[in-house]
């Protein structure tokens, strides 16, 4: 897991980006996969650059191919259409209402699910709980298949985003975002009305049973990441 600790807003920002397979400098730097990627990029080496990347693209790792798009779109590279809105990932944002009781250090609680299955839930709290499919077994393989053709059936009839991906979520409201080799598409709203739209109401349903199991499992470790 990609993130830093060292100040708590940055560490925020690092660990909720990760979640897109946004990295920072110093992440994409010492990490192993991305590293030669990262050096031809930086260096404006794109012919480099573009190898890495697409060599990326077909990695059996979500994340991976997620990264690799991400900056292949940038050097005006784009997948085909057959399988631009492909749905590797799907991150799941709603907000927590805050208790006076208590200073919230972020008030959104997280899920990301990818296409391999690995998961990541981050509670308000700043504690997350990860699913690694080859260490915690197929208990949820068909929750997460499921949300996966959720999702596929929704960005089958939604439109990319073209503008910077909204990092702020207001009190009461939820977002869901598709990560495709295309880009970003994502729908927001109210909860309360979310919750009863015909488009997203069995996606949330769906993420939120995967949210309570993950939480709850048994035998996987909390790590505080914020």
């Amino acid at each position: 897991m990609l993130f830093t600790r060292k100040n708590k807003s940055l560490a925020i920002n690092d660990v909720t980006r990760s979640l897109f397979c946004e990295y920072s400098d110093k992440q994409l730097s010492n990490h192993v996969v991305f590293k030669e990627a990262y050096r031809a990029l930086h260096e404006h080496n794109n012919e480099v650059a573009m190898s890495e990347l697409k060599q990326l693209a077909r990695s059996p790792i979500s994340r991976n191919r997620i990264y690799a798009w991400n900056e292949l779109r940038k050097l005006g590279v784009f997948p085909d259409a057959k399988y631009a809105k492909e749905v590797l990932g799907i991150v799941f944002e709603v907000s927590v209402s805050a208790d006076s009781s208590k200073r919230l250090t972020n008030n959104v609680d997280y899920l990301a699910v990818y296409s391999d299955y690995f998961a990541q839930y981050i509670n308000y709290s700043g504690y997350s709980t990860i699913w690694k499919p080859e260490q915690n077994g197929d208990y949820l393989n068909l929750d997460f298949k499921a949300l996966l053709s959720i999702s596929k059936m929704i960005v089958s009839v939604i439109d990319l985003w073209n503008e910077p991906r909204r990092t702020s979520l207001s009190n009461g409201y939820m977002r869901f975002s598709f990560l495709t080799p295309s880009g970003l598409l994502f729908g927001e709203g109210l909860f309360s009305v979310m919750a009863n739209h015909f488009l997203s109401k069995d996606l949330l349903n769906q993420a939120t049973a995967i949210m309570v199991k993950i939480a709850n499992a048994k035998g996987i470790d909390k790590i505080k990441v914020y």
